[in-house]
């Protein structure tokens, strides 16, 4: 059975000492918003829900990331299925088995950093339109840290859908 999940904000069902495990430290910046707001001072006004933790800034002045973001309207199975499709720069991995979508998809992205990816967990529950992802250095990438990601970000999902 698919979970349905609503489209409200999903920040609450965010375990925070899984973020910092997958972070490798405590989050030293939070960023929540919703549709209409201007998360991180940007003059554009976000269309979705979302949260984001950041860790320390690298000796690249990069930081990892952990984020959650839902579609603000609803979204079709047909649309998502657009995006997972056309993500042909991904690498597509096997989602959790556990947890029940009308679409899903796991996936490893280059981000528009260099050497540095995206592992994520997305799909469509019900109406939401969902994403959750580590932003990590390519190197850092491995079957273990994959499994950490897609584990917390199913357990998110759940939670979201409970």
């Amino acid at each position: 059975m698919a979970l349905d999940i609503p489209l409200e904000p999903p920040c609450h069902a965010i375990d925070m000492s899984a973020v910092e495990a997958l972070l490798g430290e405590e989050p030293v910046a939070e960023t929540e918003w919703v549709p209409g707001e201007k998360p991180y001072g940007l003059d554009v006004e976000a269309t979705t829900f979302g949260c984001a933790y950041e860790g320390q800034s690298g000796s690249d002045g990069l930081e990892r990331e952990f984020a959650l973001t839902m579609a603000g309207e609803e979204m079709r199975v047909e649309a998502w299925n657009e995006f997972y499709d056309s993500a042909d720069t991904c690498r597509k991995l096997e989602p959790p088995s556990a947890i029940g979508a009308d679409a899903i998809g796991a996936l490893v992205c280059p981000s528009a950093i260099d050497d540095w990816s995206r592992v994520m967990l997305a799909g469509v529950f019900g109406v939401a339109g969902v994403q959750c992802w580590v932003l990590v250095p390519d190197d850092e990438i491995d079957p273990t840290l994959e499994a950490s990601v897609m584990s917390e970000c199913a357990r998110t999902l759940i939670e979201l859908g409970s």
